[in-house]
């Protein structure tokens, strides 16, 4: 006689609501092209090495569109080449079509089974048009114990119809495992009939540690802190806050970095805060399990975010003039450099002055001529200068050093220009034109910070900066600027030359209202388009995949499957040319 007991039973798929491990168990089914067998055990079906009739099955890397009259299809992996996945064609009872055991699980800890599923019968096609049913895929999923005596959940898919594109479902269940208890069976019962339809691939099925959202903080809750050199050692206290989503007790192994690779548990650190000593850049987390028995076991635990206790090395002292007296800062880790050059003394025309650094004090030269004027005049590149001789002398007479005798000349290069102005007999005075070029703009960089751009020259002057290369402002920073690609432009307020540059601007918002009013009504990741290479994908608080996008420009309205989703917050991770952006969007309706 056999008894069998279904405990904490679960009506409704579901995923983690805190924070996943690493997959535990992953099975995907392989890669390669061809067929291939499940292994002994794993299935009541019968297994053919080409289309599957009803009540059998194959893992191939893909599917058949004839005679079935199915949607041909890629595997769900990320990243596999030729990707294989479980083929099902529904036997005509309902019952068992695959089963799993999955060791190394820890007692008392609570667990998430996921795992992705097609519908392959095509809308349309052949059932619908010969026979006019179509048979929905229901699949349930069931968790029991090592002894195939108690179930500790299941769940089920629901009808999954048939439809005009093929669309991989992911489902989720949660469980607990019992004290002592390290294995547990997988189960997937078909809940309809074979015949005309319920034909459906499997992919990706996994099992991963489920537990709180945890988040290390310090006294200002703080993730993470940054301290000049010239204040450490500093000491800081850390205290891990859980969320209770997913845990009711909650045990605490503190860990401590160097790099944020490798890790060492701090020995004794095992309360729920912990005061750290920092000298050099450290990062802090802590393991949570809901036994302190499971604290040693990776499978058994989730971690906090990581806390980074940076050190921002103190730059050396600069070089002063010998009016300056520098400060060290610590809150800005920089010097402060005060003090004011002597001002330079009021000079005659023929008087010149030199600072003595020595001394610190102007050193004045000159004899007293008749009078000389000096003109200090900047020439813009590719264009010509007017120079004027004013004067107070009556009918007087003009010799340029250029040999001209006007009052005016018109000059295109730099240069040193006099002219010495007369009455005919005595002279009376001397202008000197001192003319340099005026220095044209080098962009030295452009800097995309959030919805800003700054741009920096190598030089400094009276500039404009432009990012159409049509309107031109004074400031060189832009806000509230969407992301895309901007000329750049950077010229002489004076001057025609143009410094110029392509910048391709990208930032994340942080919120978006979809509310119809024209303004911010899509969360838009505008320039994404222009990489070589993206992914985004949004979820959930739940983990549940909303959107996902790959190599194209990306903007959502806030809606999945059709359906307006609530305000809140959502989850994402961007991928751009191999570099990983994660945070979350708030949705405000």
């Amino acid at each position: 006689m056999s008894i069998t007991i279904i405990l904490k039973a679960q009506s409704q798929l579901g995923f983690c609501p805190g924070n996943s491990g690493d997959p535990i168990f992953s099975e995907t089914f392989g890669t390669g092209i061809g067929e291939n067998s499940l292994p002994p055990g794993t299935t009541t079906y019968n297994y053919s090495n080409e289309y599957p009739l009803d009540g059998s099955y194959t893992v191939s890397n893909g599917t058949y569109e004839n005679p079935f009259d199915w949607h041909e299809i890629n595997d769900h992996t990320v990243g596999d080449n030729n990707g294989k996945f479980l083929i099902v064609n529904a036997d005509t009872d309902p019952g068992g079509f695959y089963g799993a055991v999955i060791s190394g699980l820890c007692p008392n800890t609570t667990y998430e089974f996921s795992s992705w599923l097609v519908n392959l019968v095509k809308a349309g096609g052949f059932c619908s048009t010969q026979s006019g049913i179509t048979i929905p895929v229901n699949v349930s999923f069931e968790i029991w114990d090592a002894s195939n005596s108690t179930q500790l959940a299941s769940g089920t898919t629901g009808d999954i119809p048939e439809s005009t594109s093929p669309n991989w479902l992911e489902y989720g269940l949660i469980f607990q495992t019992l004290p002592g208890q390290s294995t547990v069976i997988l189960k997937m019962v078909n809940n309809g009939n074979g015949g005309c339809g319920n034909d459906l691939a499997i992919d990706d099925i996994e099992f991963k540690s489920c537990g709180d959202v945890t988040t290390v903080t310090g006294a200002t809750n703080n993730t993470s802190v940054n301290v000049c050199s010239s204040l450490t050692p500093f000491s800081i206290e850390l205290t891990a806050t859980p969320d209770f989503s997913v845990y009711s007790d909650h045990f605490y192994q503190w860990q401590e970095s160097s790099d944020g690779n490798l890790w060492d548990d701090i020995l004794g650190e095992t309360n729920q805060s912990i005061l750290v000593t920092v000298g050099y850049t450290g990062h802090y987390r802590t393991k949570v399990a809901e036994s302190a028995s499971n604290l040693d076991n990776p499978q058994c635990i989730s971690f906090s975010n990581e806390f980074i206790a940076g050190i921002i090395s103190a730059p050396f002292l600069p070089t002063l003039e010998c009016w300056e007296t520098a400060i060290m800062n610590a809150t800005t880790c920089s010097w402060e450099i005060s003090g004011t050059q002597p001002e330079q003394p009021v000079l005659e025309q023929w008087e010149t002055s030199v600072f003595n650094t020595l001394d610190c004090i102007w050193d004045v030269s000159g004899t007293p001529p008749f009078l000389i004027m000096e003109e200090y005049l900047e020439l813009c590149t590719d264009s010509e200068l007017e120079l004027i001789a004013y004067t107070d002398i009556e009918t007087p007479d003009f010799a340029w050093s250029s040999g001209e005798i006007t009052k005016n000349i018109k000059i295109e290069e730099p240069g040193v220009y006099s002219v010495d102005i007369t009455n005919g007999v005595d002279s009376f005075q001397t202008i000197i034109f001192n003319v340099n070029y005026s220095e044209n703009p080098m962009i030295d960089s452009v800097i995309s910070n959030q919805d800003s751009i700054i741009i920096k020259t190598v030089n400094s002057g009276d500039f404009l900066y432009s990012l159409d290369d049509i309107v031109f402002q004074s400031s060189n920073i832009f806000y509230n600027v969407e992301g895309g690609i901007y000329t750049i432009g950077v010229k002489n307020k004076d001057c025609d030359f143009t410094s110029r540059l392509q910048h391709l601007h990208f930032y994340v918002p942080k919120f978006f209202t979809p509310n119809m009013d024209g303004i911010n009504d899509t969360f838009n990741l505008f320039g994404i388009q222009n990489y070589s290479s993206s992914q985004v994908a949004i979820f959930d608080r739940y983990g549940k995949l909303l959107v996902f996008s790959s190599n194209s420009s990306f903007e959502w309205d806030g809606t999945y499957n059709n359906q307006i989703m609530p305000s809140g917050d959502y989850w994402y991770w961007i991928i751009v040319e191999g570099h990983k952006i994660t945070g979350h969007v708030n949705m405000k309706r």
